[in-house]
């Protein structure tokens, strides 16, 4: 972070901007909009179908002025720039923040570390739309069988409302035929009243989180994978393939593109954790993936295993 903007109250660009304001701005907004007929429209923008109407707020010609300084005083602009073409404008994580990527249009190129983003993006984006195609047309069914009919979304802040605000934004394109429900806290009630009248050989349960280390995502992941292994765990045993084979399966093809990721020299291999079948056999340590790049092959084994699991499983 720019050692400029480390004490930004004190700033003289700062202090004037809290100047005017005491000063009172230019009156209040009915001697505001009385003294300037072309307010409504000099003070609000359209882009897209989209209005911002900022004209009813007590902002002047001068308190423009004002805010305009003290953005370039702390270098916005050049942050906006860094923050669009990739350059790591997350201080915590030493890392960019690339949100703007999941917005870019199809073809649109940004490289980052000599990486191409758009191309994967729209890699990730594709299969999304397309698994969730295969869901709403029944391809893709529960571990019985049986048509998907609820979704519950697990996760907490953005990756709780970012999804909410999505589905209610969308309800009339939604699809009448497939609820979606919400688990954001960590309290029991709040579980039980989510998958209340729920089918577990009907629900699709995603678990949404950046990092994978949210205790409260974490938690309510558990408490929908015990949900569903109590209603759904003797299910697995199909043409006398027993549930624990089906689990080893898919563990031990989880951890064989894990460990070919890990050998390749992508990831320094910090132990974190075991995992450990239903059934309680530790199957290997397994080292936590923090390259996009290889947590991508590692989701990659996670859905290929379940489904060859839940092939097998139905033979």
């Amino acid at each position: 972070m720019n050692s400029r903007s480390s004490d930004l109250t004190q700033r003289p660009e700062w202090l004037a901007l809290a100047s005017h304001r005491d000063a009172g701005s230019g009156g209040d907004l009915a001697t505001l909009f009385a003294g300037d007929d072309q307010r409504a429209a000099r003070f609000s923008l359209e882009h897209e179908g989209l209005l911002l109407d900022y004209s009813k707020n007590r902002v002047t010609d001068e308190s423009l002025a004002l805010l305009v300084a003290l953005a370039r005083a702390v270098d916005l602009p050049e942050r906006i720039e860094a923050l669009f073409a990739g350059g790591r404008v997350n201080p915590s994580e030493d890392r960019p923040a690339l949100h703007t990527a999941l917005r870019m249009p199809q073809g649109a190129a940004l490289e980052v570390d000599g990486v191409e983003i758009g191309r994967q993006v729209h890699g990730v984006l594709d299969r999304l739309a397309a698994f969730c195609e295969r869901v709403r047309s029944g391809e893709w069914t529960g571990h019985s069988g049986r048509r998907i009919r609820h979704v519950i979304n697990i996760g907490i802040g953005g990756s709780d409302l970012g999804p909410r605000m999505a589905t209610r934004a969308l309800g009339p394109y939604t699809d009448p035929n497939l609820g979606v429900r919400f688990l954001a806290n960590i309290d029991a009630d709040d579980f039980r009243a989510c998958v209340a009248g729920l089918d577990p050989a009907e629900t699709l349960v995603v678990v949404c989180s950046k990092t994978f280390t949210t205790e409260e995502t974490l938690a309510n992941a558990r408490a929908a994978r015990a949900w569903l292994l109590e209603a759904l765990g003797d299910a697995g045993v199909r043409q006398g393939l027993p549930r624990e084979a089906a689990y080893q399966l898919a563990f031990q093809t989880v951890l064989g593109a894990a460990k070919l990721a890990i050998e390749s020299g992508k990831h320094p291999g910090v132990l974190k954790d075991q995992v450990t079948s239903p059934g309680g056999t530790t199957i290997a340590g397994l080292e936590r993936l923090e390259e996009a790049g290889v947590r991508a092959a590692f989701y990659d084994a996670v859905a290929a295993a379940a489904e060859r699991s839940r092939e097998l499983g139905k033979k």
